[in-house]
């Protein structure tokens, strides 16, 4: 159903929960209706900041740098390239609830850290992840999660993610097709000038929500979000004199549903097909 308003928006038909819901989880009902739940001091720190400084300052495939071509902004494939890092935050009840959102097997789609080094790191603009998995990687349901894991405290002033309350049951218009011409740079959604061509969310599209549903989730190292795949995000320039480094574990589910006509161009550390359970890293 297309909804009919200053702009147009296409409502979400699939499930948010695709298995059955067990009894005493409580926070499934948030996240159904919100698309995303904060779990508070559930992840103990695992890791070292020279583990991550050394990921930061290592030249490999998969990085994406910031506008200025030299500051580093992300860096994928951590489950290959630094697969003992990865299994120090990837704990049993992680794994649980990945399976119960997702309803069977979680295994591994993308995994990178954002770096947003103080003073200099950039914004992310609004956007739904889906939006590119489904035009450029031919994933046909939003059966996919997001494992937010906070490296840094995150607040308003540093660059924390926000999230739109009850925009994963929204789709909104854009232009973006699987036979577009790709590059590295484009993941880094800050292409503000053409909105629907680079595959954001624009300015019309946001209107439809009131403002009070924009979520700054504020988190500290030991929390972690689980976000649905089709939940419009943002973050801000980080303004703050302290680094705010996150890792972004995106989870399918082993029976998630792809176009298996559509040619897989995207390198396999942006939209990894190998179905690497992530029981691996426990």
């Amino acid at each position: 159903m297309v909804l009919t308003t200053r702009m147009q928006l296409t409502v979400r038909n699939s499930p948010v929960l695709w298995g059955p819901q067990p009894e005493g989880e409580s926070w499934l009902a948030d996240y159904q209706e919100n698309g995303f739940h904060v779990f508070k001091s559930q992840n103990s720190k695992k890791y070292s900041e020279t583990q991550i400084d050394s990921i930061y300052n290592k030249k490999r495939s998969g990085q994406i740098l910031e506008s200025d071509n030299q500051t580093t902004r992300s860096q994928f494939n951590i489950h290959n390239d630094y697969p003992e890092t990865l299994s120090g935050f990837v704990t049993k009840e992680i794994y649980n609830n990945a399976k119960i959102i997702l309803g069977s097997e979680p295994v591994i789609y993308q995994s990178h850290i954002n770096f947003k080094k103080k003073s200099t790191g950039g914004a992310f603009a609004w956007h739904s992840d889906f939006c590119y998995w489904n035009s450029h990687d031919g994933m046909q349901e939003p059966r996919a999660i997001s494992v937010v894991i906070p490296l840094h405290n995150h607040n308003s002033t540093n660059g924390g993610l926000s999230i739109l309350k009850g925009s994963h049951r929204y789709y909104y218009p854009h232009t973006l097709t699987t036979q577009q011409s790709w590059e590295m740079n484009n993941v880094r959604h800050d292409s503000l000038e053409k909105h629907k061509e680079s595959g954001l969310a624009d300015d019309a599209s946001l209107t439809f929500f009131s403002s009070d549903k924009i979520t700054n989730l504020d988190m500290i190292s030991g929390d972690y979000a689980i976000m649905d795949a089709n939940a419009w995000h943002s973050s801000s320039d980080n303004n703050s004199h302290q680094d705010r480094f996150t890792l972004f574990l995106v989870l399918t589910s082993e029976n998630t549903k792809f176009d298996s006509s559509l040619l897989h161009y995207r390198p396999d550390f942006i939209s990894c097909r190998q179905q690497i359970p992530l029981s691996k890293f426990l």
